[in-house]
């Protein structure tokens, strides 16, 4: 199969696994949760906060984006409603507003985020929620 080809069929059925799975509707390659900004975060911080470099694979079997802890292992997370991730090259990272927030090897803390809180694995991800990229982020209601 000649490769552009391929890369439109994964499109296609990454397109296909939108709705219930979680997936955002317009980015069928990250997940999101339903978020709204905030004026104010909590001064609180995650005692053992979630942490690690972003990477992502376009043609990875489930989510697209991910952080990749100290020790390799890989974090999945749910991010914000409106972020959205491309791969143009490499994965980015894309706000609400649609400005880059993260590239592959970016180093990103959620503060606010213990790792006891979930496993990180794609079964029990983390909620990327409070001060995150400039915005302070809650789940909606």
């Amino acid at each position: 199969m000649r490769p552009h080809l391929a890369l439109c069929l994964v499109t296609i059925l990454a397109a296909a696994a939108c709705g219930p799975s979680g997936r955002s509707e317009t980015n069928p390659l990250v997940r999101t949760y339903a978020a709204r900004l905030q004026n104010l975060c909590p001064a609180s911080e995650a005692v053992d906060p979630v942490a690690g470099t972003f990477d992502g694979d376009l043609l990875a079997d489930g989510d697209k984006g991910w952080l990749v802890a100290a020790d390799g292992r890989r974090l999945y997370i749910v991010w914000p409603g409106g972020f959205g991730l491309s791969f143009q090259p490499g994965p980015t990272l894309r706000d609400e507003r649609g400005q880059v927030v993260a590239e592959k090897g970016t180093s990103v803390t959620l503060t606010q985020v213990n790792r006891s809180d979930h496993s990180g694995t794609m079964d029990d991800p983390y909620f990327a929620l409070g001060w995150l990229f400039n915005g302070c982020y809650a789940q909606a209601l």
